[in-house]
């Protein structure tokens, strides 16, 4: 992964970018679908991506996706490039100044608990319970 996206990266400098730079994403999705009284379907799916961005003449281009092969990053870095021509072609060039140094951070969330480590039976249990109260409900 980590030469993907320096791939990516050398694409964005050889596009000759004001500024450009990739990130991999991680996304993990838990469905639980009930169906009365039992669960019908519990699946859990994780995905890596990169999103890119690129700043050609003061417009910003940007693409994203999910990782399915060696040359995502390169791929991604192009279509960002691609879109910020079109946006100086479409829209003229701007003044946008870019902040000279590079940062790195980290995004958290302000939530207690973190539904990721959220137990399988309790997250079943809840699941079922708010079924059965829909299901008392009249017209429901």
């Amino acid at each position: 992964m980590e030469k993907d996206l320096l791939d990516g990266v050398q694409r964005l400098q050889e596009a000759g970018v004001q500024f450009g730079d990739l990130r991999r994403v991680e996304r993990s999705t838990e469905w639980i679908i009930a169906k009365g009284e039992r669960i019908d379907t519990h699946d859990v799916s994780d995905e890596l991506g990169v999103c890119a961005r690129a700043l050609v003449d003061g417009r910003w281009g940007c693409a994203a996706g999910v990782l399915s092969g060696s040359d995502d990053s390169v791929r991604l870095a192009e279509q960002a490039v691609a879109q910020a021509q079109r946006r100086v072609r479409i829209e003229g060039a701007a003044d946008y100044q870019v902040a000279p140094r590079a940062t790195r951070g980290e995004w958290a969330s302000p939530m207690r608990e973190d539904p990721a480590l959220v137990g399988d039976a309790i997250k079943i249990d809840e699941l079922l319970a708010c079924t059965a109260a829909m299901s008392a409900e009249k017209g429901v």
